[in-house]
C-alpha cells in the first residue's frame, strides 16, 4: 500500500523526510493532473488552513472567499475543498452549525471512491462537532477516517487517525 497523504501524494514522516521514498516528478505529476483553471481554488483551500491555524483569521477568511469565488462549479474537488475552507473559517469564528452544514453539504458532493477527500471533510466534521461538546459523535467521525484511509492504503494517515482516535483528541 501506498504511504500517501492528502490528494494522493507521498507523504514524509515527521522529522525523517528522507525515510519516506518520494517517486520522481510525484509533486509535478500531481499538479499537473489539477485542471488550470481549478489551480487557485485548491491553492486558496490549502492555504486558509494554517493562515487559520496561525490565527490569521483575515487572511483565512479571504483565502476561504477565493476558494468559493475561484471553484469551478462542475468540479466537486473544487467545490468540497471550497466548503471545508470556508468551515473552517466559521469554526474559528465560533459558528460551528454554520461550519457543520458547510461540511455535510461538501461530504455530500463528493462520490464515494474520493477516499482521501472524504476523510478529510470527515475528519473536518469530527472537529466541529467536538467543538460543540459531541465527543462520542467525534469519534465515531474519527473511527470511519481510519477506515477510509485503509481502504485507500493510506497507513500513515490512517495511524494518524487511530492515534487521534486513542488520545480521545479529534
Amino acid at each position: 500500500p501506498c504511504r500517501g497523504g492528502r490528494g494522493g501524494g507521498i507523504e514524509r514522516l515527521p522529522g525523517r523526510p528522507e525515510a519516506a521514498p518520494r517517486p520522481p516528478g510525484e509533486p509535478l505529476a500531481a499538479a499537473r493532473r489539477v485542471p488550470a483553471r481549478e489551480q487557485p481554488a485548491h491553492t486558496a483551500a490549502k492555504l486558509s488552513r494554517p493562515l487559520a491555524d496561525l490565527g490569521e483569521q483575515d487572511e483565512a477568511r479571504h483565502a476561504a472567499d477565493t476558494v468559493s469565488q475561484a471553484a469551478p462549479a462542475e468540479s466537486v474537488t473544487a467545490q468540497a475543498l471550497a466548503r471545508a475552507a470556508m468551515s473552517q473559517t466559521a469554526l474559528r469564528a465560533h459558528h460551528v452549525e454554520k461550519a457543520e452544514a458547510l461540511l455535510h453539504e461538501a461530504i455530500r458532493k463528493v462520490p464515494g471512491g474520493m477516499l482521501d477527500l472524504q476523510a478529510l471533510l470527515h475528519a473536518n466534521l469530527a472537529k466541529a462537532v467536538s467543538s460543540a461538546g459531541r465527543e462520542h459523535e467525534a469519534r465515531d467521525l474519527i473511527q470511519e477516517v481510519v477506515g477510509l484511509y485503509q481502504r485507500k492504503g493510506n497507513l500513515v494517515a490512517a495511524q494518524r487517525a487511530a492515534d487521534l482516535l486513542a488520545s480521545g483528541t479529534p
